[in-house]
C-alpha cells in the first residue's frame, strides 16, 4: 500500500513515504500493529527527521500507533475495486420502522417478524367529556359538561385569590337597605346594581377590579367555537348573524348559597352597539347544580326551564340576547366531590358571566 511514490486517501489526504525514508531501518523498533507492515516506517521529531534508537519509550509507540491508525482511516477500504456490498443503517426518526441502505438499493425491515408491542399507560387518558349540546333556541346555546374538572379546579382557586383581594367579593344592597341574594365580584369593569352602570373603581373599597385572566378567555372563545361548530350543523348562512363572537372585557361573578336566587332580568348594561350587534353573554356554571329559567316575557310560570350542572357552558346572543333570565332555585349536594375535595368550595353555585362592553 505504501509503494514508492506518494499515496492519495479519502479526504484529499496525501502521504509521501519517502518523507520518512531516513537513516538506517534498523533503528527502528519493528511494529507489528495488525495488518501493517512493519518495514519502511519512521516518525517526525520537532527538530526533523531523525533516526530512534531501538530502546524508545512506550509513548513513542503510542505516537506510531495513532498515525497509523490516522492511515488506516484516511485508506481506500479493503473491498475497493470489488463488487459493492450492501451496508444497511437503521433510521433513529421516530415513528420510522423501515430503513435505507446507504450503498446498494436494497431496502431491509428490521420490524419483520417482530410482535408490535402496545405500551401501557398507568394514567387514564384525558379527555372531555362532553354533555348534552344543543341549540336551545336561536342564538341561545347549550355546551353540557364542557369545561374539565380540572379548568373548573382553576377557576374556583383563581376566585378565591382575586375574592380575598381588592375588589373582591361583597354582597350588594340597595339604598333602601334590601341586599341581593347573592355575593358579586366583577372583572375588568365594576358593575353597579344600583346605578345599573359599569364603573372603573369598586363601590365598596374604591379599588380598581381585577383582570380577566387570560385562561379565561380562552375559554371563552373556545367555547363560541364549539357553538359555532354546532350551529353550522343545522344552519346554512354566515353564522356569525346567528351568533356573534366578541372578547370578553367584563366578567360578572356571582357566588349563589344553596338558598340563593336571582329573578328573572335582561342584561341589558352593556353599550348601545354591543346589544345591538347581539354581543353574546358567555356563562360557566361551577359547583352545585341550578334551575335556570329563560323566556320572551318576565313571567316564570312561562319561561322554559333548564337545568345548568357543573361544568355547563350556556352562551346567549344574536336575537337571543335580550332574553329574560334567572335562577330561581339552587339544588344541594350536586358539586362534583372531587372538585369539593380539591378546593373546599362553600355549598352553592360559582356562575361567571363574561360579556363585551
Amino acid at each position: 500500500m505504501f509503494g514508492g511514490g506518494a499515496v492519495e486517501f479519502s479526504g484529499a489526504l496525501s502521504i509521501n513515504d519517502k518523507q520518512f525514508q531516513s537513516g538506517d531501518e534498523n533503528e527502528f523498533p519493528p511494529l507489528t500493529l495488525k495488518g501493517r507492515n512493519s518495514n519502511n516506517r519512521r516518525t517526525r521529531s520537532d527538530s526533523g527527521f531523525e533516526p530512534r534508537h531501538k530502546a524508545a519509550d512506550s509513548s513513542e509507540h503510542e505516537g506510531m500507533a495513532k498515525f497509523l491508525s490516522l492511515q488506516d482511516k484516511c485508506s481506500l477500504p479493503s473491498h475497493f475495486g470489488k463488487k459493492a456490498v450492501n451496508i444497511y443503517v437503521p433510521k433513529s426518526v421516530s415513528g420510522e420502522s423501515k430503513s435505507k441502505d446507504v450503498v446498494g438499493t436494497k431496502k431491509t425491515d428490521f420490524s419483520e417478524g417482530l410482535p408490535k408491542v402496545e405500551r401501557f399507560d398507568i394514567c387514564l387518558p384525558r379527555r372531555r367529556a362532553f354533555g348534552i349540546q344543543k341549540v336551545l333556541r336561536p342564538g341561545m346555546v347549550l355546551l353540557k359538561r364542557y369545561i374539565s374538572l380540572c379548568e373548573q379546579i382553576n377557576i374556583v382557586k383563581t376566585c378565591q385569590t382575586l375574592g380575598v383581594g381588592p375588589g373582591g367579593f361583597y354582597r350588594p344592597g340597595y339604598k333602601d337597605g334590601a341586599k341581593l341574594r347573592l355575593h358579586v365580584m366583577c372583572l375588568g369593569l365594576n358593575w353597579d346594581p344600583q346605578k345599573r352602570k359599569y364603573d372603573k373603581r369598586h363601590p365598596i373599597d374604591d379599588c380598581e377590579p381585577p383582570n380577566i385572566p387570560c385562561e379565561f378567555c380562552l375559554l371563552v372563545r373556545r367555547a363560541i367555537q364549539d357553538a359555532h361548530c354546532l350551529i353550522k350543523q343545522n344552519y346554512i348562512g354566515n353564522v356569525e348573524d346567528v351568533l356573534p363572537s366578541m372578547s370578553p372585557d367584563i366578567c360578572i361573578i356571582n357566588f349563589y348559597t344553596t338558598n340563593g336566587r336571582l329573578g328573572l332580568h335582561q342584561d341589558r348594561d352593556e353599550s348601545r352597539e354591543s346589544l345591538h350587534k347581539g354581543l353574546p353573554v358567555v356563562s360557566f356554571s361551577i359547583g352545585n347544580s341550578a334551575e335556570f329559567l329563560y323566556g320572551n316575557q318576565r313571567d316564570e310560570d312561562k319561561a322554559e326551564k333548564v337545568v345548568l350542572d357543573s361544568g355547563d357552558v350556556l352562551i346567549f346572543g344574536g336575537e337571543s340576547r335580550m332574553v329574560f333570565h334567572g335562577v330561581p332555585s339552587v339544588i344541594p349536594n350536586t358539586a362534583p366531590r372531587a372538585l369539593l375535595a380539591e378546593t373546599r368550595l362553600r355549598p352553592g353555585r360559582l356562575n361567571l358571566t363574561f360579556r363585551q362592553l
